[in-house]
């Protein structure tokens, strides 16, 4: 009972609020009662008698060690450094500030009284010459004092950086994971997400194995775990995408963190349900294996088995057992039986002792259980699964299975199925072999045996998982998806994403779960302030007039260099995290302040910080000209010498209409502001592509710095030029394996997008009516694609997005530019004494498959069509033939480059080894891979050269052109951007492109001979000249 403003009511529990006069009374528990605002002065006591309860020696410790990290905090230089003084955590801190009222607004003063500088009345010690840390290279920069992570892009930015010896870069970009320790699978078996690479194959939810064809390493990060009713724990990023569906639902890439706080369905039941769901995967296909014992003997062996004698014995009371035995004994072992043990006997004579071995045991050492016998040997609670047997095919393992449930498995009068044994290897193996074959497997613990524990592992599989008849007739399959119980953050680890081929773009991870697999002007301004880190003294940032350069300055590095509150809070970006070091601690100050002083004492020489122009305080000696400050592309900074110069968005799709702009333009970047650079001075110019070349000082300006130098390091969207110049170029769509890619998916996705009220995102291309309007109904937003951009503008989305100049849609070669290329004076099957034959062959084996032999003229870089073949389904011995004999014996080519993606094997066999014997042909293996469409020797680059009039086709009579239009065919069939778009439907077969990809890897091979000026070795021809001469119409030199 409790007495309420002079009325007795009843009630169960009650919760009475400090401030009853603001609103009504909340309740813990109970059903709803009629209840009048207590009186203040009931209230009052009850919370004097709250606070008079004494605290417990726990609660004090935590008081205690709150007000120590106050106090540390304050004179600290950094929280990092409060929290290493005391040894405390980031997390513990947060912690305390959402649950102590109190503590956070005590925190709240320091971080103001330090972001203002108010160290209660001290001075603030300056030592311009004291020794700073070391500044780390600028992806590492950006994390630890910006807290940024770094995209591929912006990676490849500070590559070229990060290399000092380029004085000149171009990034060209459009405006605008899981923990390393994680398992992944490999046809060996399981590996650590940490161990791969490129190329490495894993497994996934379709049981298949399908390539990694991209990794991204990223630092720190918080890490979430997900476990299922199964018992399946896997750990990813926050921001990593899970397929998880509501029941009754398709499945949606969600993160971890979005699902936490909503894992129960809101429904009428009395007891509600766990809301999400993980789809099994397939049995994984790994590849059969050669095993000493069968599958089925092997898994009857460790449910019932005794090897610890000198004969193996099985113990089974079912009458089918011997005869099954002796159907898998390996040879020479013979099962005899007393209607309860069987034996497996069988011995082999030999250097032995005694004279003679156990066949059984012998194969039991094989298979990893040495010693065997003579009282020796696993007891039950000791066995184990072999590895090789958990990695074997699937029938393998099935098999394994099927003797483990046959011997000491159960099924229930509901067709449930569960394997009793006391030892914990075996008990994990089971699980695994299991969760491999697509099933579910979970641990309940039953009793002791002599003091040690026992297991059951109940069992779902989509097979029945049974051979002996009196259990297979009673199991029913109960399947179900996995049901997520439990999603909760336990710590930070290092990263990793990775890309995978297939079109579902997942894979599976730990308990075999399937998961999934340009910010240019911000990145350019962190690395401003890393130049300032590293000592720079003359910095400015450039753009159409100086209110625009102001506003990015102010934007993106001010505050970082006067502002210490920034240092305490994450970014609010994808990705963001805590900063780790307080630039202006460590490498500062940079503004002037009056409490400086120095170690004599004295106050610093006062230095001017305004809107346009920023004197660092920490300079060792005064400079007439800012440290750093805002230009416009008509700023006056004669006598100015500038150790760096950011050029942003100077080229605009307006300005550049003009011809006689660009001509001022154009002067004024190459004739003041580059001239103003010092001998080290390094000019950085942040643009995406605005107007096709010949309309582009972008474009112009790039061919002038560039000029004739060779590529000497090449890698993703970063290229080296041995003059120090380096472009990045960055699309927004790429291709990897026929799959469209975008360079930043958070902020540019692929496909339109819905975006929720909690956050997460729907593709909104496959939805239904009905689905529409539900979405609509809840608030949804939509989130424009990059293919919605390139629909509706596609020369424009060149331009600005794929950065492409001068390409039309998707970079296909149009019918113009290869009749432009056309050579009236050529004839198809005749070459040059000056020219250097190229024989480049796309091979396969079932499908499309081509050769082209080009004259390379090594004076002037010219590429020559010389003969051709397009043909499909040839065979093993029809690739030796048709794609290296006859064209080797008819032009005899100095190098053959063949693509070695599937057929590498192909050069390697006896037959085509000799006839490159006999000719003398140099074999050049070509890998294609990202280099199809990325670099300078990409796909694509092949218009530049015909536009250069450095291709060329014969064309001096219509036979020639005729022929040619074949070729040009597969020319104009070639999608850069992945031929999924080119389907009529989803039936359609892929137009054939052999013949552009034959010819591509020709004239890549030849870029690479000109570019490094090795010249292949002079053929040896072994015809007499009489003979050769006559047949002058293939003549060779």
């Amino acid at each position: 009972m409790v007495l309420c403003a002079g009325r007795l009511v009843m009630a169960r529990n009650i919760a009475v609020p400090t401030d009853c006069a603001s609103g009504p009374p909340r309740f813990v528990s109970g059903g709803p009662l009629v209840l009048r605002y207590p009186p203040p002065g009931m209230v009052k006591d009850a919370i004097e008698l709250k606070a008079a309860r004494p605290l417990t020696p726990s609660a004090q410790r935590t008081v205690a060690r709150k007000a120590q990290f106050l106090d540390v905090y304050a004179t600290a230089p950094s929280r990092k450094a409060a929290l290493s003084i005391l040894s405390e955590g980031h997390q513990t801190v947060d912690r305390w500030r959402e649950t102590d009222h109190e503590f956070a607004l005590n925190y709240l003063k320091v971080e103001r009284d330090k972001a203002r500088g108010r160290k209660t009345g001290k001075t603030i010690p300056f030592d311009p010459f004291r020794e700073t840390p070391e500044v780390p290279g600028l992806v590492e920069f950006r994390r630890r004092v910006f807290g940024f992570p770094s995209t591929p892009t912006q990676t490849a930015f500070a590559q070229a950086w990060d290399d000092k010896t380029n004085l000149y870069i171009f990034w060209q970009a459009p405006a605008g994971p899981q923990p390393l320790s994680a398992t992944v699978y490999r046809p060996d078996g399981p590996a650590k997400l940490g161990d791969l690479e490129v190329e490495d194959l894993v497994a996934g939810p379709d049981g298949a194995f399908t390539r990694v064809t991209r990794i991204e390493d990223h630092p720190a990060r918080p890490i979430w775990e997900v476990e299922t009713k199964d018992g399946s724990v896997a750990r990813s990023a926050d921001t990593h995408n899970w397929p998880l569906a509501v029941r009754r639902t398709r499945a949606q890439p969600r993160t971890l963190p979005s699902i936490a706080a909503d894992l129960w369905e809101h429904s009428t039941a009395k007891t509600p349900a766990r809301k999400w769901r993980i789809a099994n995967s397939s049995p994984v296909e790994y590849p059969a294996r050669v095993l000493p014992i069968d599958p089925w003997l092997m898994g009857m062996l460790l449910g019932d088995g005794c090897f610890r004698q000198n004969t193996t014995k099985i113990t089974s009371a079912d009458p089918e057992i011997p005869a099954m035995l002796q159907a898998v004994a390996p040879p020479g072992v013979k099962v005899t039986s007393n209607g309860i043990q069987h034996r497996l006997s069988g011995y082999r004579t030999g250097r032995y002792p005694g004279g003679k071995r156990s066949i059984m045991l012998g194969l039991l050492g094989e298979a990893g259980f040495d010693g065997c016998g003579r009282g020796t040997g696993p007891f039950s609670h000791e066995k184990l699964i072999p590895p090789d047997y958990l990695v074997a095919s699937t029938a393998q393992r099935t098999a394994l299975l099927q003797g483990l449930m046959d011997s000491d498995g159960y099924v229930d009068h509901k067709g449930g199925c569960s394997f009793t044994s006391h030892s914990p290897q075996l008990r994990d193996g089971l699980i695994e072999l299991v969760r491999s074959l697509g099933g579910q497997a979970w641990v309940s613990y039953t009793d002791t045996r002599k003091g040690r524990p026992g297991w059951d592992v109940w069992v779902k599989t989509p097979f029945n998982p049974f051979r002996l008849p009196r259990k297979a007739v009673r199991w029913r399959n109960h399947l179900t998806p996995r049901i997520v119980i439990r999603v909760e953050e336990v710590g930070f680890e290092p990263v990793r994403c990775i890309t995978v081929a297939a079109p579902h773009h997942q894979y599976l991870t730990d308990g075999y779960l399937p998961t999934h697999n340009s910010g240019k002007d911000v990145t350019a301004m962190q690395a401003v302030a890393q130049a300032a880190a590293a000592g720079m003294e003359k910095m400015g940032c450039v753009m159409e007039n100086e209110k625009q350069a102001k506003k990015r300055i102010d934007s993106y590095l001010d505050p970082y260099f006067t502002d210490h509150s920034v240092y305490t809070r994450a970014p609010n970006i994808p990705g963001g995290m805590n900063p780790e070091t307080d630039f202006i601690d460590q490498w500062g100050p940079w503004k002037y302040d009056s409490k400086l002083r120095l170690p004599d004492g004295t106050q610093p020489p006062p230095t001017k910080w305004d809107a346009y122009h920023k004197w660092f305080v920490g300079r060792t000696t005064p400079q007439a000209d800012p440290s750093l400050w805002a230009l416009g592309i008509e700023s006056s900074i004669a006598g100015s010498r500038q150790q760096l110069l950011v050029m942003s968005d100077l080229f605009t799709t307006e300005n550049q209409r003009s011809a006689a702009f660009r001509r001022d333009q154009f002067e004024a970047i190459t004739g003041t502001l580059d001239a103003r650079l010092d001998a080290r001075g390094r000019l950085v110019i942040l643009n995406h592509h605005v107007r096709q070349r010949g309309e582009s000082n972008l474009v112009r300006m790039e061919e002038q710095f560039i000029g004739s130098a060779r590529v000497v390091h090449q890698e993703g969207d970063y290229t080296k030029y041995a003059n120090g110049v380096a472009v990045i170029r960055t699309p927004a769509l790429r291709s990897e394996d026929g799959v469209l890619v975008s360079y930043w998916p958070e902020m540019f996705p692929v496909e339109a997008q819905l975006e929720l009220p909690d956050g997460q995102h729907i593709p909104a291309a496959d939805l239904t009516d009905a689905e529409h309007e539900t979405y609509t109904a809840q608030g949804a937003r939509r989130i424009r694609g990059l293919l919605d951009r390139k629909q509706t503008a596609p020369e424009l989305f060149q331009l600005h997005y794929q950065q492409n100049p001068e390409s039309q849609g998707f970079g296909d070669f149009t019918q113009e530019a290869l009749e432009a290329a056309f050579d009236n004076t050529r004839t198809l099957g005749i070459s040059l004494p000056t020219e250097t034959l190229l024989l480049s062959v796309d091979p396969a084996r079932q499908g499309g498959c081509a050769w082209t032999v080009l004259g390379l003229d090594m004076n002037d870089g010219t590429t020559t069509l010389i003969d051709f073949w397009i043909g499909e389904r040839l065979g093993f011995s029809g690739m030796r033939d048709k794609l290296i004999k006859v064209p080797v014996e008819l032009y005899r080519p100095v190098d053959l480059v063949w693509e070695d993606n599937y057929e590498g094997e192909t050069p390697e066999h006896p037959e085509a080894r000799e006839v490159l014997a006999r000719y003398h042909v140099r074999y050049v293996p070509w890998h294609t891979h990202l280099n199809r469409s990325e670099g300078d020797y990409a796909v694509m680059k092949m218009r530049d050269d015909m536009n250069k009039g450095l291709i060329r086709f014969p064309g001096a009579t219509p036979a020639d052109r005729m022929r040619c239009q074949d070729l040009f065919d597969h020319f104009r069939n070639f999608e850069q951007a992945g031929y999924l778009e080119r389907k009529h439907s989803s039936g359609a077969r892929r137009l054939h492109d052999d013949g552009c990809l034959a010819f591509w890897m020709g004239w890549a091979h030849g870029k690479v001979l000109v570019r490094t000026h090795k010249r292949p070795a002079k053929r040896v021809s072994m015809t007499a000249d009489a003979i050769r001469n006559a047949f002058s119409g293939y003549k060779v030199n």
